[in-house]
């Protein structure tokens, strides 16, 4: 099992910090730095840390800020026949060279987001991605089959078996997933359904012999993780932590400028005024005392109240990401800690402690319950 860091705007700094430590690698942001960035961080990074290309091709008509100065980025990316399986082998060419090039270890296939989900779609992308694999065992770089799913859709009868049969394709070995979603990124995913089709489509995958990345996860990465795979990437900013067109069309791709704490008790992120409120009543999670950021930020609030804690928000997030992964090794851990955070946000409720955001709730943690059991019965 292994986190790694979805790099975005202003974040690539975060990498490299001694006390995040427990990240095994970095998946490249080229919509949010040149070239020339990117390589001096590779180059710092120690040798075991991986270093992943994704090309972020995904939305042919959006802004690309610094997409367009990466040499494999196409001129007549806009106007070209992109149903051409010719155009996009040149393209896979040019991109291994460009990994070669920066130092990058793995790469993932090249995909756009298309107006519609079909096995015709997920055909043609497999088939890029192995050539691309074919590419790219020239070298000594990873290949990552890029797969995008569609949230709202993936619940429908037979759809995750249909996906899997296609992706199973892939002369690959492992699955870079990616769920392409139009909630906005700070809500939590809540549709049952859903979440069970995608938790069917990684156990289908990864029984075939693939392993299963997910990219772009927040908290909800236990449920992933339940059903099976092994590799979740996030980030410091929400819209790092979830998969929207907004991510691409943003210039500063910040994603909300507001600090949260995300409490382990609650598997929330939840505003300084609640913070506050749940440490006066000690109801906060007692392994945050083991995690640097949320330490600092207590001792922050206690005795500059006032300055800002944003930048400590992040880490604290991350750090708890990958303490939270590395603890859920077992399927039994999860289904406990989601059992544990509903009777938190029960008592919270019978006691009239509410969060200042009202939609803050914990209700999600039911519809990720009824979820797990309706994958358990799936499969």
């Amino acid at each position: 099992m292994s986190v790694y860091h979805q790099v975005g705007h202003d974040s690539i700094n975060l990498v490299n910090d001694e006390q995040l430590n427990q990240y095994q690698g970095m998946v490249c942001s080229p919509v949010n730095y040149v070239e020339e960035k990117v390589v001096n961080h590779i180059q710092a990074l120690p040798k075991s840390f991986s270093s992943i290309l994704d090309p972020q091709l995904y939305f042919p008509k959006t802004e690309k800020e610094k997409l367009q100065t990466w040499d494999y980025f196409p001129s007549d990316f806009e106007s070209a026949d992109q149903s051409s399986s010719n155009w996009w082998q040149d393209l896979n060419k040019t991109l291994i060279e460009t990994c070669k090039r920066i130092g990058c270890t793995h790469v993932c296939s090249p995909c756009v987001v298309p107006s519609r989900f079909t096995n015709d779609y997920y055909k043609f992308y497999v088939d890029i991605g192995n050539h691309l694999n074919e590419v790219a065992q020239t070298s000594d770089i990873d290949f990552f089959q890029t797969a995008i799913i569609e949230y709202s859709s993936i619940k429908e009868e037979g759809e995750a078996e249909s996906i899997a049969s296609v992706l199973s394709q892939t002369e690959g070995n492992s699955i870079y997933l990616i769920i392409n979603t139009n909630i906005e990124p700070r809500k939590e995913l809540s549709d049952s359904d859903s979440i069970a089709g995608i938790m069917k489509l990684v156990r289908l995958l990864t029984d075939s012999g693939i392993q299963v990345f997910v990219a772009f996860c927040s908290s909800d990465f236990l449920l992933w993780k339940y059903a099976g795979a092994t590799s979740f990437a996030t980030g410091k900013f929400f819209n790092l932590r979830r998969f929207t067109s907004s991510r691409f069309d943003e210039p500063t791709g910040g994603g909300g400028q507001l600090p949260y704490w995300f409490e382990k008790s609650l598997m929330a992120y939840i505003r300084e005024g609640d913070l506050e409120t749940l440490n006066d009543e000690g109801l906060l999670h007692p392994d945050y005392a083991k995690n640097p950021f949320s330490v600092a930020i207590l001792n922050q609030l206690k005795n500059d109240p006032g300055n800002a804690w944003l930048g400590l928000s992040w880490k604290n997030y991350l750090y708890a990401f990958a303490e939270l992964e590395k603890e859920l090794d077992n399927e039994e851990r999860i289904r406990g800690i989601l059992q544990d955070a509903e009777k938190s946000w029960l008592y919270l409720d019978n006691n009239d402690v509410l969060m200042e955001e009202q939609r803050n709730d914990g209700s999600w943690i039911r519809k990720w319950r009824i979820a797990i059991n309706k994958f358990n019965k799936a499969i």
